[in-house]
């Protein structure tokens, strides 16, 4: 099975899929969500067969508590490549002496290549875990307790530590899953620079996340040196906002961004106008110039921001000259 979809299905035991009696089924590129088992394996069930698992999300699953992700039995030996099993009524049961072989992963409570809980499996490296339990895994899940259900968004967060941290050479596909299920453009390519650090580099699960980019406002003053600080906001088109102040000689990067369109303002002081502002690719100047110098709101650009992009706006400011008059006596 390739690209498939997996999402709000019910059954005995496995909720979305049942590999039985020796079956050597495979699986890439997949998403399985939503699903409910009211025994076990409310996203794969397993008996007695070794499935291969490469690039798949499953996530959002329950059962009544016996691998809400995944349930193995009977020397089920599953290998698990690039896969993410996440935010499941429980991740992963392996009874009957079944040992699945992972690697390049990210499953919840699991633990991390050198670290990783031989419960889960048997650990073939690669395997992470989140830097932070706040990590932001994907988009917009939903809670297993919801299944079985259709709903969420499984796609990477721009910034989700599965992001570029899978093997290439475990996955030689073209495309990824893309869009929603039942659209008319269902794929994405696969294998992305969705960190922006030059590399491309497989993500992990059914999702590849969009080629981020980058946004850094620069302060300047004329003459240097103010100890002022000057507000901004970097907003995307869903209104979205960074609020932050610089000073003189500062910068402001948020990290990665996904593609989109973006503007800034600056909320300038009485005492002070804006002299320039300038944004220009790392890799081409753009000539994006604010339209409306002089203001105390200032929208530099529409700023389209693609993929693999770095933009530089740089913000000069200038103090206003106070004119006091003088008297001879």
């Amino acid at each position: 099975v390739d690209l498939g979809w997996f999402r709000g299905n019910e059954a005995v035991s496995g909720g979305a899929i049942a590999n039985l009696a020796g079956a050597q089924s495979i699986f890439f590129d997949s998403l399985v969500s939503g699903n409910m088992a009211q025994i076990g394996g409310g996203g794969m069930y397993n008996d007695a067969s070794s499935p291969e698992l490469t690039n798949i999300t499953v996530a959002s699953n329950r059962d009544s508590g016996s691998g809400g992700g995944m349930y193995n039995v009977n020397a089920s030996n599953p290998i698990i490549r690039n896969t993410i099993l996440w935010l499941n009524s429980h991740t992963i049961r392996n009874d009957g002496g079944s040992n699945p072989l992972v690697s390049y992963s990210l499953l919840e409570n699991c633990g991390y290549s050198g670290f990783f809980d031989p419960a889960c499996g048997s650990d073939a490296g690669g395997n992470i875990e989140p830097n932070d339990p706040s990590d932001k895994i994907f988009v917009a899940p939903i809670d297993p307790s919801a299944a079985p259900s259709t709903a969420g968004d499984f796609h990477l967060d721009i910034n989700s530590p599965a992001v570029d941290v899978g093997n290439n050479a475990d996955n030689n596909h073209y495309a990824a899953l893309g869009g929603v299920e039942d659209s008319i453009t269902p794929i994405a390519p696969r294998k992305l620079d969705g960190n922006g650090d030059g590399t491309v580099t497989i993500d992990m699960g059914a999702f590849e996340a969009p080629a981020a980019g980058r946004i850094i406002t620069v302060k300047e003053t004329q003459p240097a040196g103010s100890d002022e600080g000057f507000a901004f906001i970097l907003t995307d088109t869903v209104g979205i906002g960074h609020s932050f102040v610089l000073l003189d000689g500062e910068s402001y990067d948020p990290g990665n961004l996904p593609p989109g369109t973006y503007s800034i303002t600056e909320t300038v002081d009485y005492e002070w106008y804006i002299e320039s502002v300038t944004c220009e690719d790392s890799n081409e100047p753009t000539d994006i110039t604010a339209a409306n110098i002089g203001t105390t709101d200032i929208d530099p650009a529409n700023i389209d921001l693609q993929g693999g992009q770095t933009i530089t706006c740089t913000f000069v400011n200038r103090p206003k000259v106070v004119v006091t008059e003088s008297y001879l006596v």
